[in-house]
């Protein structure tokens, strides 16, 4: 129990200051068209707060399914990412090519958001149920 109190006080802190210092939570909002990122991030501190509250009790089957289809979530975000990007490079000019560059590589940039997110959630989700619980996969 005192290795989840340590690990949740150790993610609130990097969270408050992502929120506090880097104002996250609009920036997660702004740059991911599908709002996958914060759909992976609710549902991971939903785990973690489900965790918390069984403690030994809870039923890490489930959890570990949920945490392994985090990057297949992910990467649901980025083809519909990619299909926005798809239809915003529609709209601007071949023939302006500095335009037609940057609006490429921004959206290359924001679409593999929601891939990393998910692979991040679920590297999160088993580093805690191992740490704090000692789970391990089968």
């Amino acid at each position: 129990m005192k290795m989840y109190v340590a690990w949740n006080a150790v993610s609130a802190f990097i969270l408050g200051y992502l929120i506090y210092f880097h104002n996250i939570i609009p920036v997660l909002i702004k740059f991911d068209p599908t709002f996958i990122c914060f759909t992976i991030f609710s549902i991971y501190v939903t785990l973690t707060v489900y965790m918390g509250i069984k403690g030994k009790n809870s039923n890490f089957k489930a959890i570990q399914f949920v945490a392994s289809n985090f990057p297949y979530l992910g990467l649901i975000g980025t083809i519909l990412g990619l299909s926005a990007l798809v239809i915003m490079m529609s709209t601007v000019d071949p023939a302006n090519t500095a335009l037609y560059t940057s609006k490429l590589l921004w959206g290359f940039g924001h679409v593999l958001g929601p891939t990393g997110f998910g692979i991040g959630a679920f590297l999160l989700t088993r580093a805690q149920a191992w740490a704090c619980f000692r789970v391990y996969d089968e």
